[in-house]
């Protein structure tokens, strides 16, 4: 089949038309590999149309890239449309241009986890192991950062949480505490440690809005030493101590 125009098509691509009546849309890297500017002629269409869904799983993949740096794994998932074959030249041909560099993906997604959110080292496992990496090479990027990191992380996390209570007892925050921490990723250990280094109080406003919230709902039904014993089950449920809630009843009446 021969080549009778080439017409110019959007980004890197043109349009071929063939004698057959037939138009193929070809990427220039293509055209160049194929020396089809000067043959002006079609011999394999199959095999013209194999390397051309490479260079477009190529393209789409630095279109991908340029949004933000990506895996292996996810570039793989992204082309996931595509033969294994294309794949893997694809991937080859990123790698070999620097646009794929999971070492340096790993340590940069570590040193900006700590830098700019929450997450404790287990979380930080998680994720990566999500993106593809394996266990030990995790562990080894973490093991370039002192466990104190991690800590003083915890630490103001924790102080910053406890100094932002507006809503619980100390003994549900604590325990709201061990469980977010956990979460987070942070080791047991070391939230129970950290916790028991702290002062956990509690502010009057808390207990007495919790207080009116109760009582509003069990007046309707008790008075006297029922609604008192109520009101005090309930309180005590939600974490208050016996104390706490002796005050806020003072304070209220």
């Amino acid at each position: 089949m021969k080549i009778i125009k080439y017409k110019k098509n959007k980004s890197n691509k043109y349009d071929l038309y063939l004698d057959n009546g037939d138009v193929l849309k070809l990427y220039d890297d293509t055209i160049i590999h194929f020396n089809l500017l000067i043959k002006k002629e079609i011999e394999d269409v199959e095999e013209i149309d194999k390397y051309n869904k490479y260079m477009e799983a190529y393209y789409k993949s630095i279109k991908y890239l340029n949004k933000k740096m990506r895996t292996t794994l996810e570039i793989k998932e992204y082309l996931d449309d595509y033969p294994h074959l294309v794949i893997d030249m694809v991937i080859e041909r990123l790698l070999k241009e620097g646009y794929l560099n999971d070492n340096y993906y790993l340590k940069m997604f570590i040193s900006n986890q700590i830098a700019i959110n929450n997450y404790g080292p287990n979380k930080i496992v998680r994720k990566l192991m999500e993106l593809g990496f394996d266990k030990e090479s995790i562990l080894n990027g973490l093991n370039e950062y002192n466990k104190d990191v991690f800590l003083e992380k915890l630490d103001k996390i924790i102080e910053k949480k406890i100094r932002t209570n507006y809503k619980y007892s100390s003994n549900k925050l604590r325990e709201k505490l061990i469980v977010d921490m956990y979460n987070y990723g942070y080791d047991k250990k070391d939230i129970i440690d950290c916790l028991n280094n702290k002062e956990i109080k509690v502010s009057s406003n808390i207990i007495e809005k919790e207080y009116k919230k109760v009582y509003k709902v069990l007046v309707k039904k008790y008075e006297g030493y029922e609604l008192e014993r109520r009101i005090m089950a309930k309180l005590l449920a939600k974490g208050f101590s016996y104390e706490e809630i002796k005050n806020a009843i003072k304070n209220v009446s």
